[in-house]
């Protein structure tokens, strides 16, 4: 069977139960379904509506003063979602108010508002390398998985290309920090990053939004939506951004940085009784200049021969339906997913005006997912079991543009994924839960790598001299929980789980004369022990972590010498073990009426237990390598914010201010690359004079800093891509 007739297989096959369930719920007797439809879908559809109308990032009581703002996750997958201070897992949550007033431009401002999260952009354009609690990859080589996994609507990016697009018209973000292998499966070993759009409701609704920043950068935004009747309703969100460049190009003597895109979100829902089913369509495109990258320290000017060229084109659709059964008063739910990506990247890899290295990379994705699950309540047993299939295709080109050659390479990869998912959660007595599950991956993977010169960069053809054998892997990871109910407000939880990140080939691999070699998935065991708590009157919240990982079978490029060649090869290999030890504390604090602060502090302590694999490229592996540092592992990041909001006569005046910190770290596994710390300091100023209108006056990166994303010498240059110096805008948005 191929990989593309097994995937309609298994969707078929997911289509099939889940309509058979369906049936099995609708033959229950009028009395058993009523329940479901008259009491959990109101509650569901509570839950959202609380998420939604969320108003300020603290919310408002009737005397204007602010209080600790409630947000319905859906970490856990249960019916309805949950709570985040009631979810026994470290969870950061932000509501779509919250995310308005951070002045988000895509998911980088959350990860640093996270602790022991942090991030660092591929120099491939609107590519993103996330690390949580250590676990993290330098590499925007498709065939190299992620450790923190992104989702949208629920759906599973298999690509870190494209993830950086604008984000607007959101109901919330979740920051899941931990592995999350028994519910969401592969590449979540360090965490992961849960983005949902809003849905459409039958209460009219529309909002706008236009703003300008420093650039200039103009942002025109609009949604709505409300009822259509016969149980129908519809909302459509459009967003337009034209950058006209940030930076300035000595060399070439042109503005640079240069974007421009447009994205359509039309979504349509439809509710009757116990079936709710949404379907979110989303066209997005994006072109511009390349990555800016530099080799000197001024964070507006820079010096290249190359502009570049940025393109990203996608298409996605998703259908999630939810039907309420009878059945431990239940709800099945199926979210089939469909994504198409076209990505192409065009920069200066050098960071000067030398023509030392340009490269051109170009992909095509497509990939579709589904899954089928069910979550109910049995007496003290809650339970959530389930069934998730995966395919994409991805074409991937790379050329490299040197004085003396020009290098075209070229590779392939086809992937197919399947699991099996149950997790229960039984109440020994009223304060005491044991969690335990498990969930069985497969995933198999074939791979195709062109030599130089066999590729057309134009039409994605090659002339494969690799026919990589098939490679298949299988693992089964469990998760056992303990959950201590110390009050209506406050939890104690700990937990043991074990978690994978794919292995397979990589597709940027060019040697000549070696075939590419493959490698094994990494598996990681976590032990993990908190506290989430609210205190006084709901006026101070506090939550800690602390937690072990131990990694085995780490993936790492290293260089392998063949005497036949008489030179070193570099491939990816496992290369050892590591751990991981560290601890987290959020703290919220309503200080006055009014004035919030916040505060967020990770430590990590990473280090390697054990090398395999030469990664200084010394030419030995010996004590020097393990004393290494591991990448995109900081000892300590910490953010501090301060709101304060008052209703005056005139009008509501919102203020924030927030400073966010990561200490030095290392860009690669060689160490040859470290990152200086950053901290940055942002700001924002609201006047709302009516519950409709807002103006905003918003400042970010405040003090000017130079800064870089990433951080790898070419020649005598770098491949450095550098972070926004001081930016100021000012957005006026109304909401009816």
């Amino acid at each position: 069977m191929s990989f593309q007739s097994g995937l309609k297989y298994q969707c078929v096959t997911a289509l099939g139960i889940f309509l058979g369930l369906a049936g099995a719920g609708s033959v229950a007797s009028a009395a058993e379904i009523a329940p479901a439809a008259t009491d959990a879908q109101p509650a569901q559809q509570d839950k959202t509506s609380a998420a939604q109308e969320d108003k300020t990032s603290a919310q408002q009581n009737d005397s204007g003063s602010a209080q600790l703002t409630e947000i319905v996750v859906t970490a856990t997958k249960r019916a309805g979602g949950e709570r985040a201070q009631d979810v026994p897992a470290a969870v950061s949550a932000f509501s779509a108010n919250q995310v308005e007033n951070m002045h988000v431009e895509d998911l980088r401002s959350f990860m640093s508002a996270t602790p022991n999260v942090v991030f660092t952009a591929a120099v491939n354009a609107k590519s993103a390398n996330f690390a949580i609690r250590g676990s993290g990859v330098v590499s925007s080589d498709p065939g190299i998985e992620p450790e923190v996994g992104t989702f949208v609507n629920g759906v599973y990016l298999g690509v870190i290309q494209g993830q950086l697009t604008s984000m607007f018209d959101l109901e919330s973000v979740e920051i899941l920090r931990g592995p999350q292998g028994i519910l969401f499966g592969r590449n979540v070993v360090g965490g992961a990053a849960l983005i949902n759009t809003r849905k459409p409701t039958e209460a009219t609704s529309l909002n706008a939004k236009v703003g300008v920043e420093s650039g200039p950068a103009y942002t025109a935004q609009a949604a709505g939506g409300g009822s259509l009747g016969g149980g129908f309703s519809g909302r459509l969100a459009v967003q337009y951004r034209k950058d006209e460049g940030y930076y300035y190009n000595e060399f070439l003597n042109t503005d640079l940085g240069k974007e421009e895109s447009l994205v359509v979100r039309p979504s349509l829902r439809f509710q009757n009784g116990a079936l709710d089913a949404v379907l979110v369509l989303e066209h997005g495109r994006v072109t511009g200049d390349g990555t800016v990258t530099t080799a000197g320290t001024d964070p507006r000017r820079v010096s290249l021969n190359l502009n570049g060229d940025t393109l990203i084109d996608w298409y996605s659709a998703t259908l999630t339906t939810d039907l309420h059964v009878g059945l431990g008063d239940g709800v099945i739910t199926n979210v089939l997913g469909w994504r198409k990506l076209k990505n192409g990247s065009l920069y200066d890899n050098d960071g000067t005006s030398d023509p030392i290295l340009g490269v051109n990379t170009r992909l095509r994705q497509n990939q579709i997912s589904n899954e089928l699950r069910y979550n109910g309540t049995f007496g003290k047993l809650n339970l959530t079991t389930g069934v998730y299939a995966f395919h994409q295709n991805v074409k991937y080109r790379v050329e490299v543009i040197a004085p003396s050659t020009n290098l075209m390479r070229g590779s392939e990869l086809e992937a197919d994924a399947f699991g099996v998912f149950l997790q229960g959660d039984y109440d020994l007595t009223d304060s005491l839960t044991v969690t335990v599950g498990g969930r069985y991956n497969y995933e198999r993977k074939r791979t195709k790598n062109a030599n130089n010169g066999q590729c057309d960069l134009v039409t994605l053809d090659c002339t494969y001299q690799w026919l990589n054998p098939e490679v298949s892997f299988e693992a089964f990871v469990p998760k056992f929980g303990l959950n201590y109910k110390l009050s209506d407000n406050a939890i104690l939880y700990a937990t043991v789980q074990k978690a994978q990140r794919s292995g397979g080939y990589p597709l940027s691999y060019s040697n000549t004369a070696v075939p590419p070699a493959s490698f094994n998935p990494e598996s990681t065991w976590t032990y993990e022990a908190g506290l989430k708590s609210e205190w006084f009157d709901h006026r101070t919240r506090l939550n800690l972590a602390v937690f072990y990982s131990d990694k085995k079978d780490l993936q790492r490029a290293s260089s392998v010498y063949y005497p036949a060649l008489g030179y070193n090869v570099t491939q990816t290999f496992n290369a050892g073990e590591a751990t991981f030890a560290g601890a987290e504390a959020e703290l919220v604090q309503q200080v006055l009426p009014g004035l919030i602060v916040s505060g967020s502090v990770g430590y990590l302590d990473a280090k390697y237990k054990k090398v395999d694999a030469d990664l200084n490229r010394d030419g030995v592996i010996n004590a020097a390598d393990k004393a290494l540092k591991l990448p995109l592992a900081p000892e300590w990041t910490y953010n501090i914010s301060a709101e304060y909001s008052k209703e005056f006569s005139f009008g509501l005046i919102e203020a924030r201010v927030n400073n966010h910190y990561r200490s030095s770290q290392m860009y690669d596994v060689a160490n040859a690359s470290p990152l200086p710390s950053l901290g940055l300091w942002d700001a924002s100023l609201n006047y709302s004079p009516t519950t409709q209108l807002t103006l905003s006056i918003y400042g970010k990166n405040l003090a000017d800093k130079f800064a870089l994303e990433t951080n790898t010498a070419v020649g005598s240059g770098c491949a450095c891509a550098i972070v926004r110096g001081r930016t100021v805008g000012v957005e006026l948005r109304w909401e009816y």
